[in-house]
């Protein structure tokens, strides 16, 4: 019997304990064995030693990380996602600073992985864009544009060229970048292209009674209800499968504008045709006393999330975690070499089999 059955096999009765609220571990569940092996591919933001972002890309049947951004002309590049044929990448980085190093421009930029040719496909748009994701159909990003969701549609024409025929499409009105209610960021776009699933609010300490909530849009009516758990604190949604989808928030009363009083982040699941109601899970690689977030959907069994456990002797950096959806297990996956040589954070993984 192979591991993962095994694994799976001696969890069903920790998966059924689980139904709703908090069931997260004492302690990050690292598991020993050997890190389960898995036929694709990751690409994720890195903090290096300058304090800047690049991208890597590392295969799980190689064991092979590369550093994708080493020469590329963008400033800090971040939230990596490959396209829905593994040949392309998506994310966003800053494109000019002022006097001051400060980003005056943030844009969309395409790297295609076989040609190594890059492209900045927001450049000729006003705004500020980040956060892409990609329609499944590969035609189309879901992105951040200041500070609302839209929709751009893109094209390649006969030398795989992107090529765009209209401006951005808004999806929500009414969103102000820096407004800890209405600014909308992190979109993720169901697999069936009906639903967006995005963050509304940021938490600000500054700010009394900040909170951010998962919203789901839908795409046509451009309709949108409160998704999240009503009381939680959530951010940054995955739609895993047309069933489940993952994102990461804690639970509290209230929030009075101070850090001290913020609870560790954990990766919950939630099934997409409940709103709003208590039918979510904390799932139970996370560890309680820690905060683990920026989750990426891997397949049926696994998902990834960043940690910054200590168990994980990152010294309180995020480091990236193999867990198993039915229970607690998890593995350090820079055992097999994801994330040598980065210092600093790693964050915002994308999975994809696709190659």
């Amino acid at each position: 019997m192979s591991l993962r059955l095994i694994l799976l096999a001696g969890s069903i009765f920790l998966a059924a304990a689980s139904s709703a609220g908090a069931a997260c571990s004492p302690d990050l569940p690292l598991q020993s064995s050997t890190v389960p092996s898995l036929p694709g591919r990751a690409v994720y933001q890195g903090v290096v030693d300058n304090g800047t972002t690049h991208i890597y890309l590392f295969d799980f049947s190689t064991h092979m990380q590369t550093d994708l951004s080493w020469n590329w002309n963008v400033i800090n590049p971040m939230n990596p996602a490959f396209s829905p044929d593994g040949k392309k990448i998506v994310f966003y980085a800053c494109a000019a600073l002022d006097a001051q190093n400060q980003c005056t421009k943030y844009d969309v930029y395409i790297w295609m992985l076989e040609t190594k040719a890059l492209y900045n496909i927001t450049t000729g748009f006003s705004g500020r864009f980040e956060d892409p994701k990609w329609m499944p159909d590969g035609k189309g990003l879901i992105l951040k544009q200041d500070g609302n969701i839209a929709l751009l549609s893109v094209g390649f024409d006969a030398s795989n060229h992107p090529t765009l025929s209209s401006a951005p499409q808004a999806l929500t009105s009414g969103g102000t970048v820096g407004n800890a209610q209405t600014e909308s960021w992190a979109p993720s776009v169901s697999p069936d292209s009906k639903y967006v699933y995005y963050t509304q609010g940021v938490l600000n300490p500054k700010v009394v009674n900040s909170t951010s909530q998962v919203y789901r849009l839908i795409i046509a009516s451009k309709h949108k209800d409160p998704f999240s758990v009503n009381g939680s604190y959530a951010y940054y949604p995955v739609a895993r499968d047309l069933t489940t989808v993952l994102y990461s928030g804690w639970m509290m009363p209230a929030w009075s504008g101070t850090m001290e009083e913020k609870q560790p982040d954990q990766v919950m699941e939630q099934v997409p045709t409940i709103l709003g109601t208590n039918k979510y899970i904390v799932l139970s690689a996370n560890e309680c006393k820690t905060d683990n977030s920026d989750p990426a959907a891997v397949d049926s069994d696994f998902y990834l999330f960043s940690s910054d456990s200590q168990k994980l002797s990152s010294g309180g950096k995020y480091r990236p975690v193999l867990a198993l959806l039915a229970g607690p297990f998890a593995w350090d996956l820079s055992r097999i070499g994801l994330g040598a040589g980065i210092v600093g954070d790693i964050k915002g993984l994308n999975y994809t089999v696709a190659r």
